[in-house]
């Protein structure tokens, strides 16, 4: 056990060094140290350089830099937010996955989906399923759609 508890130790340190470490706040939380995941409900919050997750709860692996958030989520980065009922986020892949009733608002246009998946080093997010894309007076809709945020073009 001891061993067990160093060796997390030490992949927490030098992972630590090189990702930055979020900031996590929640009404209530634990850490399960089997799984080295915090357990989090409650106004969960999970902020890290310019990316804010929220959500009702949600499990958080500092070590791995994922993050699985349920009951209503909004994933901010710096002015652009999404919005759905689950999300699951990869730090090390600069991925997130939103699924359930998803919703995108900027000053250009307005996206609704079943699901989108966006990664924010490239800033291309691909929405899939009931796609809703509305920019001004015009509606258009897809099954899929990859949409380039920092360009605010269709691609």
């Amino acid at each position: 056990m001891k061993i067990y508890c160093l060796l997390l130790l030490l992949i927490f340190i030098t992972t630590s060094s090189v990702y930055a470490k979020p900031t996590i706040t929640s009404d209530r939380k634990t850490f399960d140290i089997a799984s080295g995941q915090y357990l989090l409900e409650g106004n969960v919050s999970v902020a890290t350089n310019s990316r804010v997750i929220k959500a009702g709860k949600a499990r958080v692996n500092v070590i791995s830099l994922e993050v699985w958030g349920t009951d209503g989520v909004e994933v901010t980065q710096n002015d652009l937010s999404f919005y759905g009922d689950q999300v699951y986020v990869n730090g090390k892949s600069s991925l997130a996955q939103i699924d359930g009733g998803v919703k995108l608002e900027t000053n250009y246009t307005t996206i609704t989906a079943n699901q989108v998946d966006y990664n924010w080093k490239t800033k291309i997010a691909t929405f899939h399923g009931n796609v809703v894309f509305t920019e001004g007076n015009t509606t258009s809709y897809f099954s899929v759609l990859q949409y380039n945020l920092e360009a605010n073009t269709i691609i």
